[in-house]
């Protein structure tokens, strides 16, 4: 994209970083927010972020766009909020392998404190982005909680875990959603999906067969 002109397309040296670019940083970092639908400080913790790592020379050679990306995501895991680095690409202009690299740095040069987001804080999220109700919500984290104690989620990931538990629930509720649309919204793929949510069911004590060639397709 050309949006912010040649100057912030530039990779960087960090030691020397202009007020013009300061201010396309800071714009930069409320729009992905805002496009993210997330508030509550974070935005204060992106931009304290990107001020640190300017300010120790943490990251060189990257645009400001992957910079500010880096900011964002970091910033969320700072504030345990339930998104991924896949979530990022979709409102920055950077990849995601760009993201968990620079989050990567900057989080062992500034050392961030950071820690994985429990599964359960990612199915609010993904019950609104599906139109799911209140029932097929609290039915997910109930799954979660009886996953956990089972040991099932060990190895897993906490956002395809809650994707998983989502799923099994909106069957449990008849509000059923097809795997292919819980992969699109949630980035788990369908293989995930269909190698956990039984597991999920038969540790709550449910058994349900769904015919998964015709469901998703």
């Amino acid at each position: 994209m050309s949006e912010g002109g040649d100057e912030s397309q530039k990779r960087i040296g960090t030691k020397d970083i202009g007020e013009s670019l300061a201010q396309i940083a800071d714009a930069e970092i409320e729009r992905m927010l805002t496009d993210l639908d997330i508030t509550n400080g974070t935005e204060q913790v992106a931009k304290a972020i990107y001020r640190r790592s300017l300010e120790g020379k943490v990251i060189e050679n990257t645009t400001i766009f992957e910079l500010c990306a880096g900011c964002v995501y970091a910033a969320v895991r700072v504030e345990s909020k339930p998104y991924t680095a896949k979530a990022i690409p979709e409102v920055a202009r950077s990849t995601e392998k760009r993201v968990a690299n620079v989050f990567a740095e900057l989080s062992k040069q500034l050392g961030l404190k950071v820690g994985p987001v429990q599964p359960e804080h990612y199915v609010p999220r993904y019950c609104e982005d599906l139109s799911l109700s209140e029932s097929t919500e609290m039915r997910a984290i109930q799954l979660i909680e009886t996953g956990v104690k089972h040991e099932i989620h060990t190895g897993r990931s906490p956002s395809g875990f809650a994707a998983n538990a989502v799923y099994a629930a909106s069957l449990l509720t008849d509000e059923m959603v097809t795997q292919e649309r819980l992969s699109e919204v949630t980035g788990t793929s369908i293989r995930t999906v269909r190698d956990t949510y039984k597991m999920q069911l038969i540790a709550e004590g449910e058994e349900i067969e769904v015919n998964e060639d015709d469901e998703s397709e």
